[in-house]
């Protein structure tokens, strides 16, 4: 665990922090315990338990951005198994048909959906409207969060249109 923290930006300070704040804790810990005066012996005490919650602090702070940085780095990891899956490049909706990377597409979405579908299929006619449903309620409680891409499985330009041009999004 230390060793990643140590990797991470700033950590190696964070990391001597700490490490002083346990030695300083240990030190009024002996102290304390060669301490005759009774109201000395409470400081020290509570000195030492200030500095140990520091310390822990830290510790749990290094913990959470380790974490954070492994988070990051799995969530890169789908999103490149992702872009291998649908391809380098999205068509965008509208008449243009602009092309744009995937990355750049699906970049700050959080819920990413694949409605895979033909115009040919009654069963996907019928689930259009549910995912239009979807799309609103999402869209209402996590605005811009909410990718949906389509995969077209029609035969022909024609059906591709027709289906395309029924959803909302």
């Amino acid at each position: 665990m230390a060793t990643d923290a140590v990797t991470m930006d700033n950590a190696g300070r964070y990391v001597e922090a700490k490490n002083s704040y346990m030695l300083a804790a240990e030190e009024l810990i002996r102290v304390f315990r060669l301490q005759t005066d009774v109201g000395r012996k409470l400081a020290y005490r509570k000195r030492a338990i200030t500095y140990l919650q520091r310390a822990e602090a830290i510790d749990k702070m290094l913990r959470r951005q380790v974490a954070q940085k492994r988070r990051t780095k799995a969530a890169i990891q789908r999103a490149h198994w992702f872009a291998k899956a649908v391809g380098r490049e999205l068509v965008l909706a509208g008449e243009a048909g602009e092309k744009q990377s995937t990355a750049q597409t699906l970049h700050g979405k959080k819920i990413v959906c694949v409605f895979v579908g033909a115009n040919w299929n009654a069963e996907c006619k019928v689930f259009l409207p549910e995912l239009q449903k979807f799309h609103t309620l999402v869209e209402a409680e996590h605005p811009g969060e909410l990718q949906i891409i389509f995969v077209s499985q029609d035969r022909t330009k024609t059906d591709f249109e027709a289906l395309y041009k029924a959803q909302a999004w």
